[in-house]
């Protein structure tokens, strides 16, 4: 995923992450490798340790985290 608002790093998390569509991401990510969202949960939560939605959220905070200190 590419995110094309370079300014997003100015604005407060809780503003991105409140409006952040986890469970639409990991449907997103599941149609990517053809599998269903249930099936896709459950091979990341075997793999992580963490729920999907858990998983893209806290990617996703930390790359967002990374992104704001450059």
């Amino acid at each position: 995923i590419v995110f094309q608002n370079t300014e997003a790093h100015s604005l407060p998390a809780g503003y991105i992450f409140g409006r952040f569509d986890v469970v639409g991401m990991v449907r997103y990510f599941a149609d990517k490798v053809f599998l269903s969202p249930g099936y896709f949960g459950d091979l990341v939560k075997k793999e992580t340790g963490k729920t999907a939605q858990e998983y893209i959220f806290s990617y996703t905070h930390l790359r967002a985290h990374e992104t704001a200190a450059n």
